[in-house]
């Protein structure tokens, strides 16, 4: 079940794009600034763009899979965190296996 996307989910994920360019900006720029002081060519500003981007791409999945697990996102798969949705032994098919 998809529901329709609205302003707000604009607005959730918004600020996502813009922390991700200022992380690998602020990172290339220091990059550029060490290779400068230290005479090294372009070594430092390589090294700290992919570090600059994997760290940004670990925030972007960090807050995309928060704002998934809090219960933002779809409510597809809903009933997944539900005790009460599950069978007496917790198992999704409704099985016991405490029984044996």
């Amino acid at each position: 079940m998809r529901r329709d996307r609205g302003p707000a989910d604009f607005i959730r994920y918004s600020h996502l794009g813009v922390q991700f360019a200022l992380i690998v900006f602020l990172s290339i720029f220091g990059g550029v600034q060490l290779d400068r002081r230290l005479a090294t060519g372009s070594v430092f500003t390589l090294i700290a763009t992919f570090v600059g981007a994997g760290i940004g791409f670990y925030v972007l999945y960090r807050e995309t899979m928060s704002s998934r697990s809090s219960g933002k996102s779809d409510s597809v798969g809903a009933d997944r965190d539900d005790p009460g949705a599950r069978g007496r032994g917790g198992d999704p098919d409704g099985t016991d296996r405490r029984d044996g």
